[in-house]
């Protein structure tokens, strides 16, 4: 097997008590089967709250959040009452593994920490080096797809290595790299669909002296200010009604508030293209090249199973990358003034655990993403100008 692991997998350590944004609430937290057999064992009065605090139904458990959606053994000080009394050895998998990811396509695992993580966001969005995937292998195959489309397979390794290389060029701005990663992910789709080789297309690609060309026939040198306010008015309609927003998302839910008042529907068209420029100013291109590069290791190879790689990186690229960017420019409307990096940190991983932890939400947004055209190439390069 072939293990790629995306920089910080190896050295993550969870900061527990001080975390801003805990893990242990939120969000329904799984007990796996070997660990809630050994739960229904525990006696006394920890045996007690275990046996009050989990919910089985179907061969399935769970715990029972508190009303204020925390976990039911986080205790006063912030920590884990099971790992204190019982050892970390009897978490559940869940507990024990998050925030870290891994999936297997062919015969490569592909690790890394998911940026719903405040430390991992914090990590991510100020690295200022380009983020490595580190490259492992041994003799162990048993884990192999033997089902694979190798020659597949094969082209979607060379198409990803080739994004991830266009995501940190960074001789061009994050802007014109986005736009470049789109493009190129949607011209392998088509090749993928049609059953045509794609060398030349991705030879294309690799090469950065071909970049000025394929940049002058996107027209992303201009501000397309209809389609970002379009954008904007759709992302606020599409929270609006989410339950629990304040906590789960309270920049969004902040914005609702503001721009819902009929005072604050009409801005001036140059405060529009102000925002919008410095939320694309040189001061965020570092965030903005490392989330891209987390959303193509995260995204672009799942789409293996279903053929479907365009659209796997528009699910990461539209409601994470792209809706955080426009977030920062609504934020500078309102309060005359860009956010600080804390605010971007805290807005990421938020937007990160409610889509990518939530499969309601996730579904809701990527099909919302869907009917507007929001995964369009041509919206997304009139999104990005």
């Amino acid at each position: 097997m072939k293990y790629l692991n995306l920089e910080t997998f190896t050295d993550f350590v969870c900061i527990g008590s001080e975390c801003p944004y805990t893990c242990c609430s939120g969000w329904q937290i799984t007990v796996d089967e070997e660990t809630d057999r050994f739960y229904k064992s525990v006696d006394g009065e920890m045996g007690d709250r275990l046996k009050n605090c989990i919910q089985r139904e179907d061969g399935k458990a769970w715990f029972i959040m508190r009303q204020d959606g925390s976990c039911p053994f986080l205790n006063e000080n912030g920590l884990c009452s099971i790992y204190i009394n019982l050892g970390e050895e009897h978490l559940s998998n869940t507990c024990t593994y998050y925030p870290r990811y891994a999936f297997c396509e062919g015969d490569i695992y592909f690790a890394g920490i998911s940026i719903s993580c405040p430390v991992a966001s914090r990590f991510y969005l100020t690295h200022e080096e380009p983020l490595l995937i580190d490259f492992a292998e041994n003799d162990d195959n048993s884990d192999v797809n033997e089902d694979t489309d190798w020659e597949l397979f094969n082209r979607a390794i060379r198409a990803f290595t080739t994004s991830v290389a266009i995501a940190q060029n960074r001789a061009f701005t994050v802007r014109e790299r986005i736009a470049l990663v789109v493009l190129f992910v949607y011209g392998f789709q088509n090749c993928v669909d049609e059953g045509c080789d794609p060398s030349d297309l991705i030879a294309l690609y690799s090469s950065p002296e071909n970049f000025g060309s394929i940049l002058e026939r996107t027209g992303i040198t201009s501000c397309d200010l209809a389609s970002k306010t379009e954008f904007s008015s759709g992302i606020l309609y599409l929270f609006k009604d989410v339950e629990g927003l304040g906590t789960k998302l309270p920049e969004i839910a902040e914005l609702i508030g503001y721009f819902g008042g009929p005072e604050n529907t009409s801005v001036d068209r140059e405060v529009w293209g102000n925002a919008f420029s410095n939320a694309s100013s040189q001061s965020n291109e570092i965030w903005r090249e490392n989330v891209l590069v987390y959303i193509l290791f995260r995204y672009f190879m799942k789409g293996m199973s279903e053929k479907d790689f365009y659209d796997r990186l528009m699910n990461g690229l539209g409601p994470v990358l792209i809706m955080s960017n426009v977030i920062t420019a609504l934020y500078t409307v309102m309060h005359s003034e860009n956010p600080s990096m804390d605010y971007i940190i805290m807005l990421v991983m938020r937007l990160s655990r409610i889509i990518e932890h939530n499969s309601n939400v996730c579904k809701e947004v990527t099909e919302y993403f869907r009917r507007a055209g929001y995964n369009d190439p041509g919206f997304v390069l009139r999104l990005i100008s």
